[in-house]
């Protein structure tokens, strides 16, 4: 701004130094030439002006910047000062973070291979003409009717071995209870929570994750790796999947009676207390058949 202000006033000067230079006799108009200079004069004023209006708004924007820095500042602590408190006291119960995109299977408790689905009625067949395939190249190469049904039961054993591992479930989608957060604590009915506090309530949910895990991780063992308790369990668990819990995961009464040792879990009253509340809030689901009851994750 400045350097076109004295350009400018350079110029006007330099105009009136050539007009007052003119002879007497020289054939340029006066009124011409004094006409050229108060339009430059009146140019220069209206630059002037609006050099003077950009100067009054860059001291106004610095102005508002540095009271705006000051409260940009202040935010800054204040956001400082509550990060360090959030740190401070974090949460006893936090919930657990997922990745995004991992494929699990939905087969805790129940058949259908590892890919967490049953098997179609193609590849059924395909499977079984592949298991009579091996069997005849197996009695092909026998050389008597003893070496026969030795290959024969021999395939029938490997037949059999994989069938079981196929069955073994494998880890279903929902294998843990959600912690309960202050919004859902608020909403569960007084005469449901009692007196039990919502760290209370989050401390036994661990708990019974435990036992949840506990036991899915015997129905995830291979067959070659259970022993002949963790085969009934494993059996009695194919057992108890009816229609409406197969494939998913669930606990019974006797589960959490007999894997209490690794747990403080218990069906006293502030256990059913709580299974009640997760029932409430759609974790759990109880279902009955049989004499026995399922707590089902959802």
């Amino acid at each position: 701004m400045n350097h076109l202000e004295q350009a400018i006033l350079k110029e006007a000067a330099l105009v009136k130094t050539l007009a007052s230079l003119l002879p007497h006799n020289s054939q340029t108009d006066i009124h011409q030439l004094q006409f050229r200079i108060a339009d430059l004069d009146a140019a220069l004023s209206q630059i002037e002006l609006q050099i003077q209006t950009a100067r009054s708004l860059v001291a106004a924007e610095r102005e508002s910047l540095a009271q705006n820095s000051k409260v940009v500042e202040a935010a800054i602590d204040e956001q400082q000062m509550m990060l360090e408190h959030a740190m401070a006291n974090l949460p006893k119960h936090l919930p657990k973070v997922t990745k995004k995109g991992t494929k699990v299977n939905e087969n805790i408790g129940g058949g259908g291979g590892g890919n967490g689905r049953a098997n179609s009625p193609i590849e059924e067949r395909q499977k079984r003409v592949a298991l009579k395939n091996s069997a005849r190249m197996n009695l092909a190469g026998s050389d008597g009717i003893s070496k026969d049904k030795e290959n024969v039961d021999g395939a029938k054993k490997a037949v059999k071995k994989k069938t079981m591992q196929e069955s073994i479930p494998a880890e279903s989608g929902t294998t843990s209870v959600a912690y309960l957060t202050m919004n859902e604590y608020d909403m569960v009915p007084k005469y449901m929570v009692g007196r039990l506090t919502r760290d209370k309530i989050n401390d036994l949910i661990t708990e019974f994750n435990k036992i949840v895990e506990s036991k899915t991780s015997i129905l995830r063992l291979q067959p070659t790796k259970m022993n002949k308790h963790d085969r009934d369990r494993y059996y009695e668990n194919q057992q108890l999947s009816n229609s409406e819990v197969k494939g998913k995961t669930f606990i019974t009464e006797k589960d959490i009676k007999e894997y209490a040792q690794g747990s403080h879990f218990k069906l006293d009253p502030s256990g059913r207390a709580v299974i009640g509340i997760l029932r409430h809030l759609n974790r759990v689901k109880e279902v009955r058949g049989g004499g026995v009851v399922r707590f089902l994750l959802l």
